[in-house]
């Protein structure tokens, strides 16, 4: 009871801290070219963005615990590392607001990085009072980690143009060109960054596991929250986010699994030409 207080308290520190830098920065960028959703005229804006908050964080905080034991470092290094790779991410996916809704770019990025800090201090706050500290290393990387993130991102772009090209999700990509594929090519890469360092917190698993955890569980379930985050507040297609956040999700699974077959069928061939 005592460590589920003491995580409810965690959570809720930084549920807090978001809303008050929201306070002092002032609304979503998104809110100047986007009408808010029913929800949000019938409801409000603070129930409705603190509960999409609550329990973003809440998923945030239970998979580092879920995962940290086997990832490399102490606690603080831990916590540290898992709210800068997250916080990253929400930071960078806010951009995509500037391609597709042209919201000034400085206002996305300076929004984003008020993001990061309730991320990273939720992070090093769980990694302090529920991380071991670990002796294990991260592999040096080598080519093999290259090919990983590349397989990733690739398998990545290919999911998101299939959502723009055949599926027809709003997006920019024709109006845009170069900005949309710098910022896909952008998030696939920092995905694929996110298993390097993340994967090996689930390594002990099989190959198909392993993708199935990782791009479901560990980005999937944070990614679908913060994509949710749209529709919920502002008159958008929920249609076109689920469709997105599905791809990208299944994109991500298989760049896993393309890139752990690839490198086992090459280890056992080695292995067995030296046997």
């Amino acid at each position: 009871m005592k460590n589920k207080m003491k995580f409810i308290g965690i959570v809720l520190v930084a549920v807090i801290l978001r809303i008050a830098i929201q306070i002092i920065h002032g609304e979503d960028p998104l809110s100047e070219v986007l009408a808010y959703s029913s929800l949000v005229e019938n409801i409000g804006i603070s129930p409705v963005a603190g509960t999409m908050i609550f329990v973003s964080y809440f998923f945030l905080a239970l998979i580092f615990i879920r995962i940290q034991k086997d990832i490399p470092g102490t606690k603080i290094q831990k916590g540290l590392l898992y709210g800068i790779l997250f916080g990253i991410l929400w930071f960078y996916g806010m951009i995509e607001g500037h391609i597709e809704q042209n919201v000034p770019l400085i206002k996305e990025i300076v929004f984003g990085l008020f993001e990061t800090i309730p991320i990273i201090t939720m992070s090093l706050l769980m990694g302090v009072f529920f991380a071991d500290d670990s002796e294990n290393k991260f592999a040096t990387f080598s080519r093999k980690n290259i090919m990983a993130i590349v397989s990733i991102a690739f398998f990545y772009i290919i999911g998101r143009y299939f959502t723009y090209i055949v599926v027809g999700v709003e997006s920019a990509y024709l109006e845009k060109v170069i900005p949309t594929i710098l910022w896909v090519s952008g998030n696939g890469i920092l995905i694929g960054s996110m298993y390097y360092f993340l994967s090996h917190g689930i390594r002990q698993y099989s190959t198909i596991k392993k993708a199935l955890l990782f791009s479901f569980i560990v980005f999937g379930i944070d990614w679908i929250l913060f994509n949710l985050f749209a529709p919920m507040m502002f008159d958008i297609s929920f249609g076109d986010i689920v469709w997105r956040f599905i791809v990208d999700i299944f994109s991500v699974c298989l760049g896993i699994i393309f890139f752990e077959k690839i490198f086992s069928e090459k280890k056992y061939e080695a292995t067995r030409i030296l046997n």
